[in-house]
């Protein structure tokens, strides 16, 4: 009889053995999937990541670009100053710029650009090829309602004949203004903050056009209600900007348009 015990005791080692070997791949089963169930949270949890940075880096070159494009309109109204009805004999004495040693102020160099009376713009449009032209930034349209200047084709791709308010045919900040970022009246480095295309100047970045309108009871019509003042009879121009800029990446793009009256009745 005690052998027998023995014998039964003994038969039941492997049984037991078989369990405890079932049980422990069971534990491993448990332990992948919790694994697996790791490693799917820690993926997603990049994807959120890398996701967020895209969004964050895409507004971040659009404000880059609107902020170019704000400096760009700025640097068109002093364009139209610097280079319009006081430029003289190459010079603009509404305009200083630092000279001589030690510096001394005197007046800005400038480019007749822009009519100075309207003897000046009917030069302007018997020298344009047509209506609807530009060249260097500054373009005689048809009117504020001209197709050509529609805000749906700046920049479309077209030859400059079909669309020249296109970037080729605008002005960028360092041709015509850039002088004044030298000491004197108008303060130092304007504009030279405001950066994009990986640090480039505002011309790499961006361009700007501008048309010129001769003021008339009906100017009201230029911009819904919206012109900026009564232009001085002696300067009967309202000017309509519009800038283009870049940010850093290609697909990054903002446009700005405003009217501009630079002297208006006191």
């Amino acid at each position: 009889m005690r052998h027998d015990c023995f014998f039964r005791a003994a038969s039941t080692l492997p049984q037991r053995g078989r369990e405890k070997t079932r049980q422990r791949g069971i534990s491993l089963f448990v332990v992948m999937v919790i694994l697996m169930l790791a490693l799917i949270l820690v993926l997603g949890g990049l994807s959120i990541t890398s996701l967020n940075e895209s969004f964050v880096g895409n507004q971040s070159d659009a404000q880059r670009a609107y902020g170019s494009a704000q400096a760009l309109l700025d640097a068109a109204q002093r364009d139209i100053r610097l280079n319009g009805r006081f430029c003289s004999d190459g010079q603009n004495p509404n305009f200083t710029v630092a000279a001589g040693e030690p510096p001394a102020p005197t007046a800005a160099p400038c480019t007749p650009r822009f009519p100075r009376d309207m003897d000046d713009y009917g030069d302007m449009l018997a020298a344009a090829p047509g209506l609807g032209h530009c060249a260097s930034g500054v373009c005689i349209s048809k009117g504020p309602a001209d197709p050509k200047f529609a805000t749906g084709q700046i920049n479309n791709g077209k030859p400059p004949e079909d669309a020249p308010q296109q970037k080729t045919t605008g002005a960028g900040y360092t041709e015509f203004i850039a002088v004044l970022d030298k000491a004197g009246a108008e303060g130092t480095a304007y504009g030279g903050g405001a950066t994009a295309g990986g640090g480039a100047t505002l011309a790499a970045s961006g361009t700007y056009w501008v048309e010129i309108f001769p003021y008339n009871v009906n100017s009201l019509a230029l911009g819904g209600g919206r012109v900026p003042g009564i232009p001085d009879p002696a300067y009967p121009f309202v000017f309509r900007i519009t800038a283009l800029a870049q940010g850093l990446r290609g697909g990054t793009q903002t446009v700005l348009r405003t009217y501009y009256t630079p002297y208006t009745i006191p």
